[in-house]
């Protein structure tokens, strides 16, 4: 489509759609007035500079910060040196400072590698203890199973698909206990 980003005093990065007029996100790009942006052809990268003396290369798609240079000056404006692969910028005190694109280019592959390693399928089992056994299914199961009966004690489905841990026990006289999950997200079934 065709789109239009506009960098503003606000901080802001907003995206327009040019076929309707409207506006289609905010980015809360910087913490100071956003003084230049531009557009990386090869990669479809947004990249800003502000007068909070830091440079940062957005995937404005889904507003994720994909690199951030800070200096010591302001930036006050920005060009593409495609043949060095370098963002040039110039700060408040006359300097030109050169960042490396490929950097941004590295990160963002890294995140995509992990967002990719993060949808594989999750398979594990542990025993715990001798009469009880836990599962983690890559079709995000889980089950508790009770080994002396073959009967599932209890089940929990995630709606994301991953397992970041899986706990299981069994106290004698108590109900199973199983934890899916870790830190913010864990849940606990009894």
């Amino acid at each position: 489509g065709n789109f239009l980003l506009s960098g503003s005093e606000d901080c802001t990065v907003r995206v327009w759609d040019m076929h309707t007029n409207t506006l289609l996100q905010v980015i809360d790009a910087h913490d100071e007035a956003i003084q230049q942006m531009l557009v990386v052809p090869e990669t479809g990268f947004l990249v800003t500079c502000s007068t909070d003396k830091r440079v940062r290369v957005w995937n404005h798609g889904d507003r994720r910060l994909i690199k951030e240079w800070k200096h010591p000056d302001a930036i006050r404006s920005l060009g593409l040196l495609g043949k060095l692969r370098k963002i040039a910028c110039g700060t408040e005190q006359h300097s030109i400072v050169l960042f490396p694109l490929d950097e941004a280019i590295t990160c963002e592959a890294e995140y995509k590698a992990s967002r990719l390693r993060e949808s594989q399928p999750v398979s594990d089992e542990a025993s715990v203890g001798g009469d009880a056994s836990a599962a983690a299914g890559g079709d995000a199961s889980r089950t508790l199973e009770d080994n002396r009966a073959s009967s599932t004690l209890m089940g929990a489905n995630s709606e994301s698909g991953k397992v970041a841990r899986l706990q299981a026990t069994v106290q004698s006289g108590q109900p199973p206990r199983l934890v899916v999950g870790g830190g913010a997200a864990e849940t606990s079934v009894s």
